[in-house]
């Protein structure tokens, strides 16, 4: 089972976050059925809107999987991004930076289908230094 959740949690990054393929979405994202999805459940419109956002913002952004660890019905995994920031993002007009971004997230699967994001945690703060937004004081 852990084996076959990891797999999942590739092709949802693989497929849905790196290609744009959001059929993919429908296929693996939800509640089996395609039952309600109350937060923190997750839903393949959702993740369609999300992903949609940052695609517009990042059209070629590429996730990569660096480290994928899964027992039971969780899986926890360390990805990577790289795109060229090339439309609006939360506020801030294209810069034409190639970004780099990371993140850890931990899912909870049911069925094959990924249906809970009970943690993660985004380098945002590094993501909107690099396009300029944020300006970190000095190191010491």
């Amino acid at each position: 089972m852990s084996e076959e959740n990891k797999a999942t949690v590739r092709r949802y990054f693989e497929e849905i976050w790196s290609k744009g393929n959001f059929n993919v979405a429908d296929e693996i994202v939800g509640a089996p059925g395609g039952g309600p999805a109350d937060p923190p459940k997750m839903s393949a419109d959702r993740i369609k809107q999300v992903v949609g956002g940052m695609r517009q913002s990042f059209p070629d952004i590429k996730y990569s999987v660096q480290e994928i660890v899964a027992e039971g019905d969780k899986v926890m995994v360390f990805w990577t991004a790289q795109g060229t920031h090339q439309g609006d993002f939360r506020g801030i007009a294209p810069t034409g930076t190639q970004i780099n971004h990371r993140g850890f997230d931990m899912y909870r699967l049911e069925g094959g289908r990924i249906v809970e994001r009970p943690g993660g945690f985004n380098d945002d703060l590094g993501l909107l230094t690099q396009l300029g937004a944020v300006n970190p004081p000095p190191a010491r």
